[in-house]
């Protein structure tokens, strides 16, 4: 197995004084918590020139190969705080979700008590925000690739490991189909879900596999993160940023990929850190919030460029940006998305009917 962080010197120390820090400001943090403002991010234009100037970063494929986050002794919860007999550790703890697409690599600092709690929360808010984007980017989850059906029962998507199939049944309002340009646009429902714990899933993620020696200046995301009550998450906002693209063509990118960007400079007036996770066809950036290296950017307004994913120069790709903001913990109404795939080709097929079984005589 292997660890994919940048180095291991002192990590167990290290990981001892963040926990302790964390503990010791857990009271205080409802109390500073709103007074804590932050940078907020704007986005610019793709610029690798610009992270290679002010960032060293760490990218990371996950393949076949089963890698682990964490020390095994002692197993320490980086969440909570808590280590065994007070916590258990019996459970396969995910460093990024499974339904990302992630199968190999595993966190060792997750508890299964956080673990559930992150489960039914923050990562099932972040699977109802990407649920029709990894439908049609056939990733591969826990109960395999999302299929997606249209309420009326008239368009099922369903993508498997050679490509998509579309079944049309009546009305294909939902679809619209260019069969000279090869293209097809189909349009699905986004199910409802809070903005702000999809927001809180991605920070998860990037600190689940940030290195023991940074964790402690991180020490406020821990608690932000375990409040799950949107009625107690009080932060007003303003830095809920995700920088987002989609790359054309047949999952792009096979295999999940996380790239952690960390600061070169501190007098630098960028952020700490940024995190990019990139799945199927799309990629997220943020820029990780609660660092106590970043005190000097409070209250400022930055304009930051996107990380160029690796198909930005390629001209056979063609690679869409937007960016979101996931501030708000209201529960949003059902959403209708839109994706537009280029096929290689597109063959109509009529639906042959399922024949009817016999009716078996009754005795």
């Amino acid at each position: 197995m292997r660890d994919p962080g940048w180095r291991a010197e002192e990590a167990g120390k290290v990981a001892r004084r963040a926990t302790e820090w964390a503990e010791t400001h857990q009271k205080r943090f409802q109390h500073d918590f709103p007074a804590i403002s932050t940078y907020l991010p704007v986005m610019g234009e793709p610029d690798l020139e610009f992270y290679n100037k002010h960032y060293g970063f760490l990218p990371v494929h996950l393949t076949g190969e089963r890698m682990t986050v964490g020390r095994a002794h002692p197993r320490r919860c980086r969440f909570c705080g808590k280590q065994g007999p007070d916590v258990t550790f019996l459970k396969e703890a995910h460093a990024l979700p499974e339904m990302v697409g992630n199968k190999t690599l595993f966190s060792l600092h997750e508890c299964d008590a956080c673990n559930e709690l992150f489960g039914r929360t923050i990562e099932y808010h972040f699977g109802r925000w990407t649920g029709f984007q990894r439908t049609t980017s056939a990733v591969t989850g826990k109960n395999g690739v999302p299929q997606y059906q249209s309420k009326d029962g008239n368009v099922q998507w369903d993508v498997g490991a050679e490509g998509a199939n579309i079944v049309f049944k009546g009305d294909i309002g939902p679809v619209k189909v260019d069969v000279e340009g090869r293209k097809v646009t189909i349009s699905g429902e986004v199910q409802p879900y809070i903005p702000r714990f999809a927001y809180k899933c991605l920070v998860k993620m990037a600190l689940s596999v940030m290195p023991e020696e940074d964790v402690a200046h991180f020490a406020y995301a821990f608690p932000w993160l375990r409040e799950v009550d949107p009625a107690k998450d009080r932060h007003p906002g303003g830095f809920f940023r995700v920088m987002q693209s989609f790359t054309n063509g047949f999952k792009p990118f096979r295999w999940p990929t996380y790239i952690l960007l960390r600061r070169k400079n501190d007098g630098d007036e960028i952020p700490h850190y940024s995190f990019v996770l990139a799945w199927g066809n799309y990629s997220h950036q943020i820029f990780i919030p609660f660092s106590a290296k970043d005190a000097h950017l409070r209250g400022r307004q930055i304009t930051l460029p996107p990380f160029p994913n690796l198909y930005e120069s390629d001209p056979a790709r063609k690679v869409t940006r937007w960016d979101d903001d996931l501030g708000s913990l209201e529960k949003t109404e059902v959403k209708v998305q839109t994706v537009t795939y280029h096929m290689d080709s597109i063959v109509e097929k009529p639906i042959t009917p399922a024949p009817e079984t016999p009716l078996e005589p009754r005795g």
